[in-house]
């Protein structure tokens, strides 16, 4: 049996992802040559102490790198090179440890900022809103303030 994985289950290829910071006027190492292959189906935990560059990495590949930074390597999605995309093309998400709702906004005002305008009327995107809270089991929260959702509701809300 092969340990080889078909080039098509590939989703997130990683080649060399090495990413710099500038301190005391020199460039230091703050992910070192990661390499990595994630297949359709698999889950992967990024693990490492605080300030070991998961975030950092992370960021680079939702396109999110702050230009304090200098990136070497490639990262593939789907096999499509979207290394140089910007973060509105790459269609990549990431659920952080916070939540970053808009504090001013309703879940359902939330949810439609985020959604992408592919000419639905209002009472068209009103629905897919509500027809997605009934998906994450909170089909009563679209008007809700995200400050009096629980931590796990919360969650949800960011995740959609």
């Amino acid at each position: 049996m092969s340990n080889s994985t078909p080039k098509d289950d590939v989703l997130l290829d990683i080649k060399g992802l090495k990413i710099q910071g500038f301190s005391d006027e020199r460039w230091h190492d703050i992910v070192k040559g990661v390499d990595l292959k994630l297949c359709r189906g698999q889950i992967m935990g990024l693990i490492g102490e605080s300030g070991a560059g998961k975030s950092t990495a992370l960021a680079a590949i939702v396109g999110a790198l702050d230009p304090f930074f200098r990136q070497h390597g490639k990262i593939f999605l789907d096999g499509q090179d979207i290394t140089d995309l910007p973060i509105h093309e790459r269609h990549v998400g990431i659920l952080l440890q916070d939540d970053l709702l808009f504090p001013h906004m309703s879940v359902a005002a939330n949810l439609a900022f985020a959604m992408p305008n592919i000419g639905q009327s209002k009472g068209e995107r009103r629905q897919l809103i509500e027809q997605t809270l009934e998906e994450v089991d909170m089909p009563l929260h679209a008007d809700a303030d995200p400050a009096t959702l629980s931590g796990g509701e919360r969650a949800r809300v960011a995740l959609v």
